[in-house]
């Protein structure tokens, strides 16, 4: 449906029917059938995608594809955004953290 090409090889641990590689994505079963069932487009899919694969980085729930085409509550770009940037800047101070400590303990 998305130009995807399939390759049986591609299901994850060789269980057909749970999760498949596709092009770049990794996808459920249940994802593909709802594409399918109700035609979704691909760049609605690679929107949700998008989004989930953002949510992970900051370690947020994301919604189902199903929830996401009905309309469930969700950041926006501009939301996803800041916490990127504040997740970015807490790292950096984690790391200046770290490389402090690792001075003081070389002081003993």
């Amino acid at each position: 449906m998305y130009g995807f090409d399939y390759y049986p090889d591609f299901w994850i641990g060789d269980e057909v029917g749970g999760v498949i590689e596709l092009g770049d994505y990794f996808v459920n079963i249940n994802t593909i059938r709802t594409s399918v069932d109700r035609n979704v487009p691909r760049e609605d899919f690679v929107k949700w995608y998008d989004y989930c694969m953002d949510c992970g980085t900051l370690d947020i729930p994301s919604p189902n594809f199903d929830s996401w085409l009905r309309g469930c509550p969700r950041m926006s770009d501009e939301e996803i955004r800041e916490l990127m940037e504040r997740s970015h800047e807490i790292e950096k101070m984690k790391e200046e953290l770290r490389k402090l400590i690792e001075e003081k303990q070389s002081e003993f």
